[in-house]
């Protein structure tokens, strides 16, 4: 196995681990840009440099009819490198990241890490890296101790160790299109989202968000893919019910 190798980025230290893992405190980590603009439709629907509310509402319209892979596929085809997706390594997050990088292999793949995964989530990360060939980007928190639910201090923690380094990640890829797996049934206020919409100054697309829970179960089943039975994220509150904030605090 191949030695890590380290990048001076700014003053901070980031570390390579292969075969395609990058470990950093939420640093700049810069990648070549791809950008695939030339067919009608792209021009139509008007992506230019700086996304807007209304190239959002655009892109749902063109994906509504699409498969979830088919989703993927095209904003591939229309952002290139400058697409990157997020993991939890959730219960069915396999799903996705399977879909994902079949269409595209070198697809960035951001995940942060809080210190409170479970063994099986760490397992899994490491799973899904190497059958998948993960170009994997790993924002580290230190890990604190978890607040009361309901307090100030607990959505001050959640905002320190999910939401910032979140928003970090996404300035520094110098990500266009964040790409999640968000589901409509996952709870009320999931269920009113769009297909793709502005979120953090980028474009947040849903390919399996008219999917159910049931439906990527089902998908992870039938193709092998590993699910996560002890997933565990401390912003979700003790019931593992609550938004952790990445989705639906402020814009």
């Amino acid at each position: 196995m191949a030695a890590a190798s380290t990048e001076l980025v700014g003053h901070l230290r980031v570390r390579k681990d292969p075969p395609s893992v990058w470990v950093f405190s939420c640093g700049t980590v810069r990648a070549e840009r791809m950008m695939c603009r030339g067919d009608r439709q792209v021009q139509q629907i008007g992506i230019g440099d700086v996304p807007t509310v209304e190239t959002a509402r655009r892109i749902t319209a063109v994906l509504a009819p699409l498969s979830a892979r088919e989703r993927i596929r095209r904003v591939v085809e229309w952002f290139g490198q400058d697409v990157v997706m997020t993991t939890s390594f959730g219960p069915v997050s396999g799903a996705l990241l399977t879909m994902a990088t079949e269409v595209f292999p070198r697809m960035r793949v951001v995940t942060i890490r809080h210190g409170h995964e479970t063994r099986r989530t760490l397992e899994l990360a490491k799973h899904f890296t190497h059958t998948l060939g993960l170009n994997l980007h790993i924002c580290e928190q230190a890990q604190e101790p978890v607040p009361p639910v309901g307090t100030v201090a607990f959505s001050s923690y959640c905002r320190r160790v999910k939401v910032v380094p979140l928003r970090r990640a996404l300035h520094d890829l110098r990500v266009q299109v964040w790409i999640s797996g968000l589901m409509h049934d996952e709870s009320r206020i999931r269920s009113a989202l769009p297909l793709a919409r502005l979120r953090h100054g980028v474009l947040a697309v849903y390919p399996i968000l008219d999917w159910r829970h049931h439906d990527a179960l089902s998908y992870c089943l039938q193709r092998e893919i590993h699910v996560n039975e002890d997933y565990y994220d401390p912003c979700k509150g003790p019931s593992q019910n609550l938004e952790c904030g990445i989705h639906f605090n402020e814009s």
